[in-house]
């Protein structure tokens, strides 16, 4: 019997401006045994282009300098 396919990590866009709380949300994640492709974005324009990718998941932080993950929402 063959091992099952791997699963392929989860692509997940992350709206932050704290480097140290983007690497703390993937080491839980980690921890948590999920496989992650992540990117870090922390200004409207950086996550409208990245909104041109494909994202299993989108995180936000709530309050970001000039952006707010309610703006991000809509």
């Amino acid at each position: 019997m063959s091992a099952p396919p791997a699963q392929r990590p989860l692509r997940l866009l992350h709206l932050e401006d704290s480097v140290f709380d983007h690497e703390l949300m993937l080491a839980h994640l980690a921890r948590g045994g999920v496989a992650v492709h992540s990117q870090r974005v922390d200004t409207e324009a950086e996550f409208c282009a990245a909104l041109r990718e494909d994202w299993d998941a989108i995180v936000s932080d709530y309050n970001l300098p000039g952006y707010s993950g309610l703006a991000a929402l809509d």
